[in-house]
C-alpha cells in the first residue's frame, strides 16, 4: 500500500503549495501548454496518455503517491498533445513554477545534473511517441522533425539535418525498412516538402512536413526550430 509523500520536497510542496482534489476522470493539465505549476500526488493515481489523429489514446505511464509532474518546463518546453488524468479520485499540491526554481537553483550545479535527466527522459518518451504512429509517413515526419529541432542548421527557410542521419540510421530508429523510408522521402520530395541532397535531408517546408502529424506537435516543432506563425509561411 502506498503511503503519503515525506522528506524534503514534501514538505515544500505541503507548506508552499496548494491542495487540490480530482474525481476519477478529470484532467489535471493538457498537453501543448506549459504548466502554471508542478503537482506532487499525496493520493491515487495520474495517467499519462497521448492522442492521435483518430483520438486513440497511447498510455504513457502512470504517477502514484509522491512523485511530481510534469517536469517538462524546466526545459523550457512542453511535450505536445500529453494529457494528465486521474484514475481515481486523487489528491495532489500544486507548487508554484517559481518556488520550486528557486528551491533548484539553491544548487546550481544539481540543477544543470536535474535538466540532463530531464532532457534524455524526454527524448526517451518522445521515441515511444514516435513508435506509436501507425503509418510509414508519419513515423518518419516525426523524426525528421525531432532531429531537426534537436540538430538541424536552420539557413533562411530551410532547415538542413547533419548528414551523418542517413537514410538507413533513420529507418533504424523508426523500426522501419530503409526501402520504406526511401519511398516517403521520394513522396515528400515530389511535393516540395523536402529534398535529398547527397547524404543530407533538407527541409523546404516547414509547415507541410509538420501537417503529417497532428496541430500541436507541429506547434512544437516549429518554436524549437525558431518558426512562428508570422514567419513560417
Amino acid at each position: 500500500m502506498n503511503s503519503p509523500p515525506s522528506g524534503p520536497l514534501a514538505t515544500l510542496f505541503q507548506a508552499q503549495g496548494r491542495k487540490m482534489t480530482y474525481a476519477k476522470g478529470e484532467l489535471l493539465h493538457l498537453g501543448g501548454t506549459l504548466p502554471t505549476g508542478t503537482y506532487m500526488i499525496e493520493a491515487g493515481f495520474v495517467e499519462v496518455y497521448s492522442l492521435n489523429k483518430q483520438d486513440e489514446r497511447s498510455l504513457h505511464f502512470v504517477f502514484g503517491p509522491g512523485e511530481v509532474f510534469p517536469l517538462s518546463w524546466i526545459l523550457g518546453h512542453s511535450r505536445g498533445n500529453i494529457y494528465y488524468e486521474a484514475l481515481a479520485t486523487t489528491t495532489v499540491w500544486l507548487l508554484p513554477v517559481a518556488v520550486l526554481e528557486s528551491y533548484l537553483n539553491q544548487s546550481p550545479e544539481a540543477f544543470d545534473f536535474i535538466r540532463q535527466v530531464i532532457e534524455q527522459s524526454t527524448l526517451y518518451a518522445t521515441r515511444i511517441d514516435n513508435l506509436e504512429y501507425k503509418y510509414a509517413r508519419e513515423r518518419l515526419a516525426y523524426r525528421i522533425l525531432l532531429l531537426a529541432a534537436r540538430f538541424g542548421e536552420k539557413q533562411d527557410k530551410e532547415v538542413l539535418l547533419p548528414s551523418a542521419f542517413t537514410q538507413q540510421r533513420i529507418a533504424d530508429s523508426i523500426n522501419l525498412s530503409r526501402e520504406s523510408v526511401s519511398r516517403e522521402l521520394d513522396r515528400l520530395e515530389r511535393r516540395g516538402t523536402l529534398e535529398v541532397r547527397g547524404r543530407q535531408i533538407v527541409i523546404c517546408d516547414i509547415v507541410a512536413l509538420s501537417s503529417e502529424l497532428d496541430e500541436a506537435s507541429g506547434a512544437d516543432y516549429w518554436k524549437a526550430l525558431g518558426l512562428t506563425t508570422d514567419n513560417r509561411d
